[in-house]
This record gives structure tokens, C-alpha cells and sequence, in this order.
């Protein structure tokens, strides 16, 4: 079973994304050339939302979630 939930990080998408980061893995080229398909699979649209709430955070812009420990 999966995570779900309506916050930016209640999914499993989001919860890839982070573990991604951690561990060094996320390839943004690689990203991109997926979200610039017509259309998005919900996983994919799961972490594009994660990642921009990501990059609100990195600006300020946004509290930081507990999710975030260990980034």
C-alpha cells in the first residue's frame, strides 16, 4: 500500500523524490526530459509538486517539513 495524502509530501512520488535527494541520485536532466512530455504519469506529477515545494523551502519561501530532516 501506498502513501496518500494532500500535502506535497504525502505520496509516494514525493517520498522517492526526497529519498532520491538524500542519497545523491536525483538526475534533474533526466527529470526534465520526462516532465516535458504532453502528459505526466501521477507519479511523475508527484515529484514535480515535491520539487517545487523543495525549491520554495531553498528560497525561503516556505517552512521546512519534518520530511526534510536529513537533507
Amino acid at each position: 500500500m501506498g502513501t496518500w495524502g494532500s500535502g506535497p509530501f504525502e505520496n509516494d512520488g514525493a517520498l522517492d523524490l526526497l529519498a532520491a535527494l538524500r542519497a545523491g541520485d536525483f538526475d534533474i536532466d533526466d527529470f526534465c526530459r520526462h516532465a516535458d512530455e504532453e502528459y505526466l504519469e501521477s507519479h511523475e506529477a508527484e515529484a514535480a509538486i515535491a520539487l517545487a515545494e523543495v525549491v520554495a523551502v531553498a528560497h525561503g519561501l516556505r517552512p521546512a517539513p519534518q520530511q526534510f530532516d536529513g537533507i
